[in-house]
Parts: structure tokens; C-alpha cells; sequence
């Protein structure tokens, strides 16, 4: 049982690597180097995707 649990877990833990590599390369380097600023030198990649799909729109239209 505890190694069904474990498995769950680091599935888990390489979905969100997974997709917070795919909305960092997918978002502008003007969105990142904002977010990153915003959230400090100890955010995770996983908290500037968190911001960065919480506002969108906002980190978009930076880059224009």
C-alpha cells in the first residue's frame, strides 16, 4: 500500500514539473523576467507558472 502511495506521489510531483515546463516556454521572456522578479529569488518554476496562468492577460499584453 505505501508503495502505490509513493508512486501516486512522484507522478504527481512529474505532472507539475511537466506542466510548468510547458507554460514556461510557451509564455515571453518579458511574462518571466516580470514574475520572477514580482515573486523573488526562492520562487519555483512551478509558482511563476502558478502567476503566470492566474493573470494571463496581463503578462501577455506586456510583451506587446
Amino acid at each position: 500500500m505505501a508503495l502505490a502511495i509513493v508512486v501516486v506521489l512522484v507522478l504527481g510531483l512529474g505532472g507539475r514539473s511537466d506542466w510548468s515546463d510547458q507554460v514556461i516556454c510557451a509564455m515571453p521572456q518579458t511574462a518571466y523576467d516580470e514574475i520572477a522578479q514580482k515573486l523573488g529569488d526562492d520562487c519555483s518554476e512551478y509558482d511563476i507558472a502558478k502567476e503566470y496562468m492566474s493573470n494571463k492577460e496581463y503578462y501577455d499584453a506586456l510583451s506587446y
